[in-house]
């Protein structure tokens, strides 16, 4: 078992859920046998005693204890945080008990696969022998939540959201007393006695009342099994975001740890805008700016305002194109219309006399009552009326001619 090691997507480790002591042990010994080649889960075989041992129960009351830890277990569903929606799931698929031989076979359910098996993003390895020391299961969870932000230093939860990792009902420690001294001070014992991290944490108030929990982590030792994912050296788009950094800051691990850690966890926007923003606003100590920009994602409202002002040029941008679209469009039909008129008027004026009547003639009948009214009347406007209605009708004779003379040529 000392050598034993579990790894968990981050994901996994951050997801909403609540087992006992003895069910955590038994998911966590069943972790520590997947092997890094598994396409795929296998059957995981425990003899009585070591299943009875995992349950901390007593050898007369190992078969009824294990069948209702076993169907327990089988029963419990959580929910996993996923980008496109809540993903609810159960730990196993199956238990199968072998009454003659003193076995018991749990399986993990399929659907675990991507936070379990062959992982190449974010991950977190842990020691076994470390989360089977604990005697509470609030030190696991709280062990595996810090591990994660080992290289860090620091982690905040709000109140509410480590309650609702941790599995906490409302009714459950309802007061910030009672889950300080039931939950926190109980796995900062353990974990600062039994495992290679120590930690404290620190209550930030708002009105009074704890809202944020800042814990701070150091470690006890450099040579540590559990080690962080970090992978920027296979990972081409962290070597871009790298680059983003000051030259001078690029080879520093507690930044490059820190950068793939996030990079995992939020994707390449949210750090390229953090590190953007140090490297916009750190005046010293740029490390420490860094890292509390990731952390509080400072470069969010920068980002949110460049975003705002991108829409704005856009906005402008599209604005101006329609406006010199609408001008060319007006320029063009005044083009087309003194063209026309030109057109018309030389028409009209190579017809025949006979023709020009025909033309008048034409337009009077064309014409509204009233206009015709006016128009032979000879009153206001009269001229102006009978033009534009010869016009109208010359140049539909020259566009109809046109076309004729296009379907001609066509079929010529």
């Amino acid at each position: 078992m000392k050598k034993d090691l579990v790894v968990k997507s981050n994901a996994l480790i951050e997801a909403s859920y609540r087992l006992s002591l003895q069910e955590q042990r038994i998911v966590l010994n069943l972790a520590s046998k997947i092997k890094p080649t598994d396409e795929n889960f296998q059957n995981y075989t425990f003899t009585v005693a070591e299943f009875a041992e995992l349950a901390d129960t007593t050898t007369d009351m190992q078969y009824s204890r294990i069948k209702a830890i076993s169907s327990k277990l089988l029963s419990r569903v959580f929910t996993i945080n996923e980008a496109d929606g809540p993903l609810q799931i159960s730990w196993l698929s199956s238990v199968k008990y072998h009454n003659n031989e003193g076995k018991i076979t749990l399986r993990f359910d399929p659907a675990l696969k991507p936070y379990l098996l062959k992982l190449k993003n974010c991950f977190t390895k842990l020691s076994l022998e470390s989360l089977m020391s604990f005697k509470s299961s609030f030190s696991i969870r709280i062990y595996e939540l810090l591990k994660q932000y080992e290289a860090i230093g620091t982690r905040d939860f709000l109140l509410s959201d480590l309650r609702t990792i941790l599995g906490l009902e409302a009714a459950e420690y309802p007061k910030y007393g009672n889950f300080k001294a039931k939950v926190l001070m109980v796995a900062k014992k353990e974990i600062n006695k039994k495992t290679n991290l120590f930690f404290d944490f620190e209550e930030i108030k708002s009105l009074r009342k704890v809202h944020t929990i800042r814990f701070k982590i150091n470690k006890k030792d450099k040579n540590l099994h559990d080690k962080p994912c970090y992978d920027a050296e296979n990972d081409h788009e962290i070597k871009e975001i790298i680059d983003l950094l000051p030259e001078t800051h690029r080879t520093q691990k507690t930044i490059l740890s820190a950068i793939t850690t996030f990079y995992k966890k939020y994707g390449s926007d949210y750090v390229d805008r953090n590190i953007r923003y140090a490297n916009k606003n750190a005046k010293s100590n740029y490390r420490t700016y860094l890292l509390k920009a990731l952390k509080q994602d400072y470069g969010l409202a920068m980002k949110e305002d460049e975003d705002i002002q991108q829409k704005i040029i856009a906005q402008q941008k599209l604005e101006k194109q329609k406006l010199e679209q609408q001008k060319a469009a007006e320029q063009e039909r005044l083009r087309i219309e003194q063209e026309n008129k030109k057109r018309v008027k030389e028409y009209i004026a190579s017809l025949p006399e006979e023709e020009k009547l025909n033309l008048k003639a034409q337009a009077l009948a064309d014409m509204s009552e009233t206009n015709k009214a006016i128009v032979l009347k000879n009153g206001t406007g009269a001229k102006s009326l009978l033009n534009i209605e010869i016009e109208k009708i010359a140049l539909k004779k020259l566009n109809d001619s046109k076309s004729t003379e296009a379907i001609l040529t066509t079929f010529s």
